[in-house]
């Protein structure tokens, strides 16, 4: 899990690099075999992942998903079997076809040991045309290769070989598989692979993995597990070493530290980070204080009860380039601008997570001074003096930035004090501080205790559909803990999953909006079960989509809010796959017995208008010919289950739309928008036909509306 990335992402400093990946022996077993799904994607647009397999149908498989899933980075597979040099050689192919190797199976360790013999046993030879990495990227001009994966059953030393200019002019760091027990005859075992690339500079840093086999004896030993037979070996450049020139430069080295948070070497990376600031750091390009202190001050353990983040010797080196040593100068008095205010936020922020509390509250007075409009400044002062144990004055303070808003807006303004807090209070139970984090909860609290459910539990979706979501996991047969959000947004706000992801339940989680989808990365970042598609989401494209994201046919639930043309969507979805919970937006302005929807059309785009989606009554014709079941309509998310799973009746659009939309009391609040369209609801159903025909006159023939 990356600890430095999600920041990294956010403050744009990965728009300066370009990572480029090589996987050799990339055929695709588990979804951890896919570099989309280990996090890397976070670089993108800036990653191309280069994959070489000697089988052909892997190869082709696997680009073919990748172009169902419209990923938004560069990857391709080549059907290549590469090596020490071009020409022809002899694939061993396995029973098993993922330990097919150019060696040949070691027939004496198929009849000694007892774990992987079966695996490797010969079901036929094919002769291969190979040739090196060197000699692919010099065709290609490909200048350089960041990292390397390599797993290709003993062959990974003459690959290496053949990849010796490339390495030696780019390379930052390596993962190979290493045996050392011979499973193929003739292979090159662990301690030939050390050497090699020790002597092109790389540092071993960690065995991982281990595997080991026991022989085939009548005993085994209580105290030994076993003969250590293979493993993952994880190599690293050091950039830092005074006696090193060799691709030392601030951008190698920035790429070296992301590489290393990328594959959870925190500590490297860290130590990578601190140097490139002192070293480079009035460079902005290569000033990570900020983002190394907001880092660390979500990490567990890494201070002692009473002592601040500031204390930390790390945090004392880098210092001086963060934002929050300036403001160690900043009185009350300086003549601070507009222009330099968010600046002021950033250093009163940086005060917050050091722990200098009365510095930060000395910055969120300046702030408010000079713009006492942005209400954030209220929030985070208050925040502060809860955090000094002055609760009288944080509550004050936070009534005070509510008091000053538009009656109209002070929902808004309590969602997004509660947000803040929320965050704050989420961080303080990450690192372990639990006694703040639940002083912070009971501030919620006593503010908005309408935001707060299951006693400290925040719902982050905007009608609280958690709730009736929770209510139906627990009634029902679950067939798995998988969902699929399609339209997630940045994955927090407003989610009807997020709480789900935050349990651990695996999913997919699908948006095309670039701006939403950088912030769904790294919000999702520390979710490695939650794979992320940055996809248009199409009815000709959809079922494909979840198909190449490896969707099981039947998982738990299904969110679809795209504002258009769901319907068509849900239809496509539901030829393939059964969900057991679909919660499924509706437009709730348009009442049966209407049966309204737009038209599936590759021009759409919501206008941020009343013209979506689907009504009730057009949903309900999906029910029945997929045999689902209407249990609810909440505002405007209707809720189906499969009847052979529902221990609820089916209820009719009419009645679900009564209940869970026009008599609920508090509607109008919730929905202001749809002031100008009410007088429907007093219409005979011809008169609304007409009524919505006239509303959207200038929409002609880009929907469908029927009795």
């Amino acid at each position: 899990m990356s600890l430095f990335l999600p920041r990294f992402k956010k403050s744009g400093h990965l728009d300066q690099i370009h990572i480029t990946v090589c996987v050799v022996g990339s055929r695709k077993i588990a979804s951890q075999d896919d570099y989309g799904y280990q996090g890397w994607n976070i670089f993108a647009p800036n990653l191309t992942i280069y994959g070489f397999d000697a089988d052909t149908d892997t190869c082709e498989q696997a680009n073919a998903d990748l172009k169902a899933r419209q990923i938004n980075w560069t990857e391709k597979h080549i059907p290549q079997a590469l090596w020490d040099c071009a020409g022809k050689s002899t694939l061993y192919v396995t029973k098993y076809p993922g330990c097919s190797s150019l060696y040949p199976p070691s027939q004496s360790y198929i009849e000694r040991f007892a774990g992987n013999s079966e695996l490797i046993k010969l079901a036929y030879t094919v002769e291969v045309e190979t040739t090196t990495l060197d000699a692919f990227c010099h065709s290609q001009e490909i200048d350089e290769i960041d990292f390397i994966q390599l797993d290709v059953q003993g062959a990974e030393l003459p690959v290496l070989q053949g990849a010796s200019s490339i390495l030696e002019r780019s390379t930052l760091g390596i993962v190979t598989e290493v045996e050392f027990t011979e499973l193929y005859t003739g292979q090159p075992l662990f301690g030939d692979i050390d050497v090699y690339l020790r002597n092109l500079g790389f540092t071993l840093f960690d065995l991982s993995n281990m595997h080991r086999d026991i022989r085939r004896m009548p005993l085994a030993s209580t105290k030994h597990k076993g003969s250590l037979i293979w493993s993952d070996a994880f190599y690293f450049r050091d950039l830092i070493r005074e006696d090193l020139n060799t691709l030392k430069t601030p951008e190698k080295i920035f790429k070296l530290a992301c590489i290393a948070d990328v594959l959870s070497f925190p500590d490297y990376a860290l130590e990578l980070l601190a140097y490139l600031t002192v070293q480079y750091g009035k460079d902005e390009k290569y000033n990570f204080a900020d983002d190394i202190i907001e880092s660390l001050a979500h990490v567990p353990g890494m201070m002692m009860p009473g002592e601040k983040l500031a204390s930390l010797p790390i945090v004392e080196k880098i210092r001086e380039y963060s934002s929050s040593y300036h403001a160690k100068t900043i009185t009350v008095s300086s003549n601070l601008t507009s222009n330099n205010l968010s600046f002021l936020h950033k250093q009163a922020y940086q005060c917050l997570l050091l722990g200098e509390y009365s510095q930060a509250v000395n910055l969120y007075e300046q702030a408010i001074e000079l713009e006492p409009n942005i209400k954030s400044n209220y929030w985070y002062l208050g925040l502060l003096l809860l955090l000094q144990e002055e609760e009288a004055e944080a509550q004050a303070t936070w009534f005070l930035g509510i008091a000053e808003s538009e009656p109209e807006e002070t929902d808004m303004w309590i969602a997004e004090l509660v947000q803040v807090l929320h965050t704050e209070a989420e961080r303080r139970d990450a690192i372990e501080d639990l006694v703040v984090a639940s002083a912070i909860r009971e501030s919620i609290k006593a503010i908005a205790p309408e935001y707060i459910v299951n006693n400290n539990r925040v719902k982050y979706s905007s009608l609280d559909e958690e709730s009736v979501i929770e209510n139906y996991i627990n009634t029902i047969d679950l067939k798995n803990k998988y969902c699929v959000d399609i339209a997630a947004s940045d994955g927090v706000t407003m989610s009807n999953t997020y709480f789900l992801f935050q349990r651990g339940w695996s999913g997919l989680a699908v948006e095309y909006d670039n701006a939403k989808f950088a912030a769904l990365a790294a919000h999702y970042i520390n979710f490695p079960n939650v794979s992320l598609s940055r996809s248009m989401v199409t009815p000709d494209n959809v079922v494909n989509l979840l198909e190449a994201n490896h969707v099981p046919k039947y998982f738990g639930l299904l969110s679809l809010d795209i504002d258009g043309y769901d319907y068509f969507v849900l239809d496509k979805i539901l030829t393939s796959f059964r969900p057991s919970i679909i919660c499924a937006e509706i437009n709730e302005k348009i009442p049966p017995p209407l049966k309204f929807t737009v038209k599936w059309d590759s021009e759409y785009v919501w206008e941020n208008n009343h013209f979506f989606g689907q009504s009730i009554c057009q949903l309900n014709i999906l029910c029945e010919k997929y045999e689902y079941a209407l249990v609810e309509l909440h505002y405007n998310n209707a809720f189906l289950i499969p009847k052979e799973l529902s221990p609820y009746p089916s209820l009719t659009p009419e009645e679900a739309y009564r209940k869970g939309y026009l008599e609920q009391p508090d509607r109008k609040q919730k929905f202001p928008w749809n002031a100008n369209i009410e007088e429907i609801h007093s219409l005979s159903p011809e008169k609304a036909l007409n009524y919505v025909n006239n509303f959207f006159a200038q929409y002609q023939g880009k929907y469908i509306c029927s009795l």
